[in-house]
């Protein structure tokens, strides 16, 4: 779903040896982490951070 506030994000680097992991993420314009993705030898894992707020409250 596309989201209507602006994004922020980051990118971090690790490496392990010879192995180089990539940990990118993204924020909304509240800085709440909302996505995410590793990827390391060709392969990447997603994750999606969902958040339960009742407005008015």
């Amino acid at each position: 779903m596309p989201s209507v506030f602006p994004l922020h994000g980051s990118t971090e680097f690790r490496t392990f040896g010879a192995d180089t992991s990539t940990v990118t993420r993204t924020c909304n314009s509240y800085r709440l982490l909302t996505e995410g993705t590793t990827a390391q030898n060709g392969c990447s894992q997603p994750t999606d951070t969902g958040y339960c707020a009742r407005i008015g409250e």
